[in-house]
């Protein structure tokens, strides 16, 4: 469900569970059910906060010959700002923009649509962030 539907892998294992757990609501009973589905969503959210942690802003950086357009898509699209990175490339050197994007975790399907609709040939990177302070995210405290 991941690779396919760009699911989070652990509301991914939530919704088979609820699948089996329904199938089974003739076996366990009405009362089992309910203690049943509760846990799982428990276990759920216990489980995104061992993979992502208390702060899931993901940093994504972006290497395409279109840069201008998916620039132009995040910014109107997902009301996200872009910064622009200046690089080269090593093996072509060739001057490259690099486009640098801070988002929250349930932007990154959506950022990965608008790459893919603007240049199936992009260069995607994603890294866990562990802090954002700025405008859009945590203000910088004294």
């Amino acid at each position: 469900m991941n690779k396919y539907l760009d699911w989070n892998v652990s509301y991914a294992l939530l919704f088979f569970d609820l699948i089996v757990v329904f199938a089974s609501l003739f076996i366990i009973g009405v009362q089992s059910l309910m203690f049943t589905i509760v846990m799982l969503f428990i276990g759920t959210k216990v489980m995104d906060f061992i993979i992502e942690g208390l702060n899931p802003r993901k940093a994504v950086m972006i290497v395409s010959k279109e840069q201008n357009q998916i620039a132009e898509q995040v910014n109107v699209v997902m009301e996200r700002g872009v910064t622009v990175l200046h690089g080269h490339g090593f093996y072509t050197k060739l001057p490259q923009e690099i486009l640098y994007i801070v988002i929250n975790k349930q932007e990154i399907s959506q950022l990965k649509k608008i790459v893919k609709a603007i240049d199936t040939n992009a260069f995607i990177t994603i890294h866990d962030v562990r802090d954002v302070f700025g405008e859009g995210f945590m203000e910088l405290s004294k």
